[in-house]
Parts: C-alpha cells; sequence; structure tokens
C-alpha cells in the first residue's frame, strides 16, 4: 500500500481523540506526580505510550488477510495459553499472567483476537449465519 494511499484511508478522528485522551491521562498523571512529591509514574506513562504506539503501528502494517490461513492455529494456541495460565504463580492476587522475563504476558488479550479472526474464518463460508440455528454452532 503506497503512503498515500494509507494517509487517506487513516481513521484520523479516531488518532486524534486518542492521542488527545492519552495526553490529557498523562497531564493528569504529572499533575498527581506534581502534588505527591513522586514524580515518576508520568514518566513511566510516556514510556508504556511508546510502546504501545510502536505494537499499535506494527500490527496495522500486518494486513489482516495474511491472518486468515493462520486463525484457527492462533486460536487454538490461545486456548492452550488460557489453560497454562491456571499453573503459573499468582500476581497481585490474580492468576492471568505468564512471567516471561522481562515483563508479563496476559493471554485473554490474545484469544480475544485470535476468537474475532477464528470466527471471522468460519463464517466465511457459511450460509447459515442468516438464522438462530446457524449460529448455534459459533457460539456453542
Amino acid at each position: 500500500m503506497s503512503t498515500l494511499n494509507w494517509v487517506h484511508r487513516s481513521p484520523w478522528t479516531i488518532i486524534v481523540c486518542s492521542l488527545s485522551l492519552v495526553a490529557i491521562g498523562i497531564s493528569g498523571i504529572a499533575r498527581g506526580d506534581g502534588l505527591a512529591g513522586a514524580g515518576e509514574f508520568a514518566a513511566r506513562q510516556c514510556i508504556w505510550v511508546a510502546m504501545g504506539l510502536a505494537t499499535t503501528l506494527v500490527c496495522a502494517a500486518i494486513p489482516y488477510k495474511q491472518l486468515k490461513p493462520l486463525s484457527y492455529q492462533l486460536f487454538g494456541a490461545s486456548l492452550v495459553l488460557l489453560v497454562v495460565v491456571y499453573f503459573m504463580p499468582m500476581r497481585n492476587g490474580s492468576q492471568r499472567w505468564i512471567p516471561l522475563g522481562l515483563f508479563y504476558f496476559q493471554p485473554s488479550e490474545m484469544a480475544k483476537i485470535a476468537y474475532i479472526l477464528a470466527l471471522a474464518h468460519y463464517l466465511m463460508y457459511r450460509r447459515n449465519y442468516r438464522n438462530l440455528w446457524g449460529l448455534f454452532t459459533p457460539f456453542a
């Protein structure tokens, strides 16, 4: 996709609103840091914003049609990871994280995307999704 085409197809309203919310949030955290005297939480949040922005750009660069053949495998892997979570040590009173050295991975986030991809792939070639019984299998 050419750069000009990407610029025209980008949802600029969503991008501007998201960046505005991030700026308001970081300014609120910085104000709270100033009142508490800590001063480190706003800087940490800026690092998380930068990492999130980089991840978003990488994910946006991958055409979703290339993920279609892998949708069932991703869904299966996410189900396995959701089971693995129960054998991980508790963190902050819950078992939803997998420790990976420098960071913790939460497989439920991957499972949400994998479920949507697998469901879309399943329904793509079906005609019976237009009635109630046709939706019974995917939702079961």
